[in-house]
């Protein structure tokens, strides 16, 4: 799901949560997974359609905050 699109879903009260996740493809790299009413899985991507990756944590957990989140889960986990 877009950023633009996920802000306004957000805003709208059809996101229910938000989760940071190690990326599978490099995992010193987290992705953002969001979670309809319906438990549907969205990947956070930008307006290119490219997933939202990034190094440091705390750039994403501020972006989700941005959105309005003030809980977000970080899931944890070795490949």
């Amino acid at each position: 799901m877009k950023i633009s699109i996920a802000k306004q879903q957000y805003s709208h009260g059809n996101l229910e949560r938000a989760e940071v996740r190690p990326n599978p493809a490099n995992p010193n790299e987290w992705f953002v997974m969001l979670y309809d009413s319906k438990m549907k899985t969205y990947v956070l991507v930008n307006e290119e359609e490219e997933p939202v990756v990034d190094l440091d944590i705390n750039k994403l957990l501020a972006l989700l905050k941005g959105f309005g989140f003030n809980e977000v889960s970080v899931i944890l986990y070795h490949f």
